[in-house]
């Protein structure tokens, strides 16, 4: 490179849901921000290296990164929009140039392929180059132009109103999909060695199983999991009886709740169905039951609506799991999932996934069970596009069929 490229670190230790990030999750004694730093430096040891954080994690950050003092600098912004975050320590950036972000939480991205991206960027004059949609995200990196991002962030201001949208958290995919920039897809071909590898470092990372939600600190324009309830609304009424696969505490229940007659959360775990029981012990309308989800004790024909979200990714034995849904579920009933949308899911990268699907290969399974009657592809946090089914998460709604 003949000159030098910013990096920012886009970090926090809170999700989207509200819960723990997993920012200072540990890999071999140190947090993964500071396996990510150390692969920024790595990939290009000039480049001037900054971490966005939200101020509610000031001074919360730099005692990880005391070996990287005088190398990188951290800068507190917005809590509930990232764009605005990076967009203040981007101003002060050369106009003309551009600059990398990388997540926090994605210590192992693909260098190489990030100056790729980079050199594709400069002869191309393009104002964002991202991997494909369906890509692993632990994998990725963004390159953006400096005045393009800056001017997405006015237009996304401008058409968002005064309610903050999923483009304030996730502004390439309002880049990609706009006439107005110059944009471009980065693609090759991943090897099964290379996945593999990422996968054994994965299985290392000390980590919950769990995505834990906190409604009162989310960040609602991305947060994805509440979503899938929020979408799935338009599908039931009030004379459903609803059941929740492995609803853990009973958040996505406590959505659904004001729209169905009753919500059955179900979950083998005893402790998180017990910390529900007490958060929503005034919600006569939602009930919690233990169950094996491949072997449930409910009778046939026991619901009209069955959701499983972010179930499937989890389970060995998927048709055996089809199978019960079906039996548990009514004819003419509704049965909707959602699962990580990922072409080389056969591999999957995230330690506590046993499977992930293609969108090609989800509807195929799926399809054996049910009438699939809609897809979505969940771009990220709540952005979907009409009539674009790639993303890295999918949404199935699908009804009983014989």
């Amino acid at each position: 490179m003949n000159k030098k490229v910013p990096i920012i670190i886009q970090a926090s230790t809170r999700n989207f849901s509200g819960g723990r990030e997993a920012t200072l999750n540990l890999y071999e004694g140190r947090p993964l921000i500071w396996h990510t730093v150390k692969n920024a430096i790595s990939m290009m040891p000039e480049a001037k290296i900054i971490i966005a954080a939200p101020m509610f994690d000031k001074g919360g950050l730099e005692e990880h990164l005391v070996d990287y003092q005088g190398l990188v600098s951290i800068v507190y912004g917005a809590n509930e929009s990232p764009v605005d975050r990076i967009c203040d320590i981007v101003n002060g950036f050369e106009p003309g140039g551009h600059f990398v972000r990388i997540d926090g939480l994605h210590p192992f991205f693909f260098a190489d392929d990030v100056v790729s991206m980079l050199y594709m960027a400069r002869e191309n004059n393009l104002d964002v180059v991202k991997w494909c949609d369906d890509i692993p995200a632990p994998i990725t990196a963004e390159v953006y132009a400096v005045d393009g991002y800056i001017r997405a962030r006015a237009l996304i201001r401008r058409e968002e109103g005064a309610a903050p949208s999923s483009f304030s958290v996730h502004p390439k995919f309002f880049m990609m999909h706009d006439g107005r920039f110059n944009s471009r897809y980065y693609d090759r071909q991943i090897t099964s060695g290379e996945l593999e590898a990422l996968r054994h470092r994965y299985l290392k990372i000390i980590s919950p199983e769990r995505i834990l939600i906190d409604e009162q600190h989310s960040v609602k324009a991305g947060d994805q999991i509440l979503f899938h309830y929020e979408y799935a609304k338009r599908y039931l009424s009030d004379q459903m009886k609803v059941l929740d696969i492995a609803s853990g505490a009973g958040e996505g229940g406590g959505v659904i709740a004001g729209v169905a007659k009753e919500v059955v959360c179900a979950d083998i775990d005893k402790k998180v169905l017990d910390e529900g029981r007490l958060r929503f012990a005034n919600k006569p309308a939602i009930k919690f039951s233990q169950q094996d989800v491949l072997n449930m004790d409910f009778v046939s024909g026991s619901f009209d609506a069955v959701l499983s979200m972010e179930t499937l990714e989890h389970i060995d034995n998927v048709d055996r799991y089809l199978r019960e849904i079906k039996r548990v579920l009514k004819p003419g009933g509704i049965f909707i999932c959602s699962t990580p949308q990922n072409r080389y899911g056969q591999i999957p990268i995230t330690a506590h996934h046993v499977h992930e699907y293609s969108l090609e290969l989800l509807s195929k399974i799926v399809g054996k069970f049910f009438s699939i009657v809609e897809v979505i592809g969940i771009k990220a946090g709540t952005i979907i596009f009409k009539d674009d089914p790639i993303g890295a998460n999918t949404m199935l709604f699908c009804v009983y069929s014989k």
